[in-house]
């Protein structure tokens, strides 16, 4: 709600001013448009910046949550996770198979979904269970949408830079004009 208002308030500001031809408003508007464009380069370096800690921070969570897949089928959030990851990401555990017996020691067996049919599967050892672990893929998930959000940052600060260079430009032409009629 409180991103929603000053989008409406910048509007106002760019809207207004354009309409009754007012330089202060659209001096005001250009001005928020720059300071939005300084917190989206400062959030844009934050991410580069703290990209590690997510990384380490994923592993952790990821190595936490293997203890407490279920012994028994009981169809917990986690269950769910690590089922789907590792059947649609062909892999099993956290960094390899043998996490499972680290982390849960209490599981009587691997999860069904680290199984694969070694004729078929490339991951897949020959005793039938993946062999490489979930969390290079997750990790590359994971800087792939930081970097997809990286550029979109980029893309509309370079946009708002533009429409807050002609926004000052269009306020100086007017502010000319009006002198040049005197």
């Amino acid at each position: 709600m409180v991103s929603g208002g000053v989008i409406i308030l910048v509007a106002f500001f760019g809207c207004c001013g354009a309409v009754s031809n007012n330089r202060c408003m659209l001096n005001i508007y250009a001005s928020l448009l720059l300071l939005a464009f300084c917190l989206q380069v400062s959030g844009f370096v934050l991410v580069l910046v703290w990209n590690p800690d997510v990384s380490a921070g994923l592993e952790k969570e990821m190595m936490q949550s293997l203890s407490k897949y279920p012994v028994e089928n009981t169809g917990s959030n986690v269950q769910k996770f690590w089922d789907t990851v590792q059947k649609e990401w062909e892999c099993c555990g956290v960094h390899s198979r043998l996490d499972w017996a680290v982390y849960n020691p209490a599981l009587p067996r691997l999860p069904d979904s680290c199984k694969c049919n070694p004729d078929f599967e490339v991951f897949c050892t020959t005793e039938g269970y993946y062999e490489r672990g979930c969390y290079p893929e997750l990790k590359d998930l994971t800087f792939d949408i930081q970097e997809a959000m990286g550029w979109t940052a980029i893309g509309l600060a370079s946009f708002e830079v533009v429409v807050g260079i002609l926004t000052l430009i269009y306020a100086n032409s007017h502010r000319n004009s009006k002198k040049g009629r005197k």
